[in-house]
């Protein structure tokens, strides 16, 4: 069902169109928003932020007589437009043609009733500043009783964002949206008497309130990963089982991905450029891209480009399946278009849990969070910091700090054993615990 927010952005979409045929432009694809945000932020007994903000803007699409650029303004009056308008194609008759440069072939694009995902809940629109402090407070309450005389800082945030918009291409194709979230965290930080100030945190986010975690629980589990960080220590250069926790993951996961983008295949920086159907990774190995997911952060029922949401195989059992291919890289590349850019980054889960993964670890490392680094999508190339727990028959042994993970994508998946049951969900890259093989670790 429409709303009258949504009405009227439709509205001003409908009026770029016909200033863009007005002005002769051979296609036209608009896409026209507005995200009103708030947050809340309680830290070490006082209010550090209290802040709300709306903002809407219009990003403007425009092909003229073979030439395309890309055009955006916050200035949505009828007035400004026309000259925006007026503008904006004169400039791109001014870029380097480009034949490549088109609109999605109608039949990718997203059908007129797309699928019921719930992404927006009206409860959100309700929020008062004061439940949204009384959620900051829980979580600071909880976090603070949690560390005790260990505590140094901590900081509880609630923040939820309401989105609204429309799509219109000068080809027919139209479909507004309204998507909601919100989020409570929690950060501490401990005094550990090596003198250090180690801190962790912890988190919940969803599309719909009564989804949250507890704001309370959120707290005290922040509280208690910062505690089990005190007393860490280096350890000695060597080989080493990793187990990475769930929510670490998605870093590992960006890396893979990213030579798998057709812009990344196009200027030849893609090391899996021509690997589709080869085994890539072991076989414990499926990922699916899908934005189908209901009430998932990252579901959607079209991409930027208006093509239909559909579930895109990745990785099933290792082999390479899916390449993340838009419109005008599927012209360049000769390649069949699929999507732009991930929705719902989803790992098959295994059947072992978290403890069970944990008892399998002879001589290893928990990983419990990476810290920087780079990634080469030409050569799969990666290095990055990495921090945890040293993992010693089944056993945690003691917190570690200062390791460097320097590997190669195109081996390091191959060394995949087991992915865990433990799929977490507050996330758009929605992956399990996985534990790898041996790989060296550079320590002291």
């Amino acid at each position: 069902m429409s709303t009258p927010e949504n009405t009227q952005l439709t509205s001003i979409a409908d009026d770029i169109l016909s200033l863009a045929r007005k002005g002769k432009a051979g296609a036209c694809a608009v896409r026209v928003g507005r995200t009103t945000s708030r947050k809340v932020v309680h830290r070490d007994g006082q209010w550090e932020e209290l802040q709300g903000s709306t903002t809407q803007g219009a990003t403007v699409r425009l092909f003229v007589d073979g030439r395309y650029a890309v055009h955006r303004t916050s200035d949505l009056r009828p007035e400004s437009l026309a000259a925006f308008l007026t503008e904006a194609i004169g400039l791109t008759r001014q870029v380097m043609p480009d034949e490549h440069r088109k609109l999605p072939e109608p039949a990718l694009y997203a059908p007129k009733n797309p699928p019921a995902l719930e992404l927006n809940d009206p409860a959100i629109a309700g929020l008062t500043l004061e439940r949204r402090k009384q959620a900051a407070l829980a979580a600071h309450g909880a976090c603070k009783e949690k560390l005790g005389d260990k505590g140094i800082s901590v900081a509880a945030t609630f923040s939820d964002a309401i989105s609204q918009g429309c799509i219109a291409h000068s080809d027919g194709f139209s479909s507004t949206l309204e998507e909601t979230s919100c989020t409570i965290s929690a950060l501490a930080a401990v005094m550990d008497p090596g003198g250090g100030r180690p801190s962790d945190w912890a988190y919940s986010s969803a599309c719909h309130l009564a989804d949250l975690v507890d704001p309370v629980k959120i707290g005290a589990h922040a509280g208690e990963r910062a505690l089990r960080a005190i007393g860490a220590r280096k350890i000695d250069t060597g080989h080493y089982e990793l187990l990475v926790e769930n929510r670490a993951c998605g870093h590992l996961l960006g890396g893979l991905l990213e030579p798998l983008y057709g812009s990344a295949i196009f200027n030849k920086r893609s090391w899996a450029a021509d690997l589709a159907g080869a085994p890539v990774a072991a076989a414990a190995l499926t990922i699916t891209d899908d934005p189908l997911v209901v009430r998932g952060l990252g579901s959607r029922a079209y991409d930027g480009e208006g093509i239909g949401a559909r579930r895109l195989p990745v990785f099933e059992g290792g082999v390479l399946r899916g390449f993340y291919i838009d419109t005008y890289h599927g012209s360049r590349l000769g390649r069949t278009v699929t999507t732009g850019s991930p929705s719902n980054l989803v790992v098959a889960p295994g059947v072992a849990d978290f403890t069970t993964l944990l008892s399998r670890v002879k001589r290893g490392l928990w990983i419990n969070r990476f810290i920087g680094g780079n990634n080469n999508s030409t050569t799969g190339d990666f290095s990055m910091g990495l921090g945890g727990f040293l993992v010693e028959n089944g056993r945690v042994s003691s917190p570690v700090i200062e390791l460097n993970l320097s590997a190669s994508h195109k081996t390091f998946w191959q060394n995949l054993v087991a992915a865990g049951s433990d799929v977490q969900v507050n996330s758009s890259t929605r992956t399990p615990s996985l534990l790898f093989g041996p790989v060296l670790i550079a320590g002291k």
